[in-house]
């Protein structure tokens, strides 16, 4: 306390001489209309400036929230979409839709991933606990980036498209002919689909997309579009190229398909 009395009285010229500043500060801002008025415009601008770097400052805190919001609800659409398709389907075939979807979708992140290999793969931030298993199928919303491998408690595993170990299993969609997408381990903007008999009719730029066959994708999820076809003279086969629909270097929040029947559909292949 006596230090405090001793650093005002220390001092006391220069708060005297401030207190005397504020009252003069104070006359000429309100006694002279011009100085008011400047000093006004200065404050809002100041104090809008203040708000305005408050409010950015309280949207980025909210933004990490917002994000999971919007990847949680893409995750819902997402699931209705390939529950809708299946009941269009089953309904153009004159067969009961079913009510519930045969898949879950779990939203994740991408941690880590490889490009330039003959065999990359990618990282996610979801695991066992998350209901995440390996054999699971995993999108974005442009398609089909690749196939979930190894998983613990915390982290998954998975082998992209561009992996020369991934095959997936396709057509072109609004053709009934079913083939194989896989990658060469050369380009990677160029896939190639193989399977498709030659008098099946195609075309540049045709959709190719994933025709239910397998456990790991629901039908009708994009895997690219036709870049350049030839037919192979040697068998009744076309050779197509196939450009990727999604980009696998800028993928960042992707999507995880749990097929809810896929042990009882894998266990009648190993019945005897």
């Amino acid at each position: 306390m006596f230090s405090l009395f001793g650093l005002i009285q220390k001092y006391s010229h220069v708060f005297v001489f401030l207190f005397l500043e504020g009252i003069c500060f104070y006359l000429i801002v309100n006694y002279n209309s011009d100085q008011k008025e400047i000093f006004n415009h200065s404050t809002n601008q100041i104090t809008g400036s203040i708000l305005n770097q408050s409010s950015r400052f309280n949207d980025f805190i909210r933004l990490e929230k917002e994000n999971k919001r919007l990847t949680s609800e893409n995750a819902r659409l997402i699931r209705e979409i390939i529950s809708l398709t299946d009941q269009i389907k089953q309904s153009e075939e004159n067969q009961s839709a079913s009510v519930e979807n045969n898949f879950s979708v779990y939203p994740a992140k991408v941690i880590s991933q490889t490009i330039h290999s003959n065999r990359n793969y990618l990282v996610l931030d979801k695991g066992l606990k998350d209901s995440i298993n390996s054999s699971m199928g995993i999108i974005d919303d442009r398609g089909v980036i690749g196939i979930t491998t190894k998983v613990n408690d915390r982290f998954t595993k998975a082998i992209s498209i561009l992996n020369v170990d991934c095959k997936i299993s396709s057509s072109v969609k609004g053709e009934k002919y079913f083939g194989t997408i896989s990658w060469d381990g050369h380009d990677m903007n160029v896939l190639k689909l193989s399977g498709i008999p030659k008098h099946a009719n195609i075309s540049m730029g045709d959709t190719i997309v994933t025709n239910g066959y397998s456990t790991i994708f629901p039908p009708n999820i994009v895997i690219g579009y036709i870049k350049d076809y030839s037919i192979d003279k040697s068998n009744e086969f076309y050779q197509i190229k196939v450009t990727p629909g999604t980009s696998l270097g800028n993928t960042d929040k992707v999507y995880v398909l749990d097929n809810h029947f896929s042990e009882d559909i894998l266990s009648l292949s190993y019945e005897e």
